[in-house]
């Protein structure tokens, strides 16, 4: 959950993964230096995340 407001200001937000991307809207960029999924993120990267 995020507090109202959170996001005023997103320029201090850097996600490390893109998941559910198939179907973002146009107006949303998603770096492409990034690791994306276009649905769930399949086990063994999870698996690799806790590691």
């Amino acid at each position: 959950m995020l507090a109202i407001g959170t996001l005023d200001d997103p320029s201090w937000v850097e996600p490390p993964i893109g998941v559910y991307t198939k179907d973002i809207i146009k107006s949303a960029a998603i770096p492409t230096d990034i690791l994306s999924f276009e649905g769930l993120m399949p086990l063994e990267y999870l698996i690799k995340l806790k590691h």
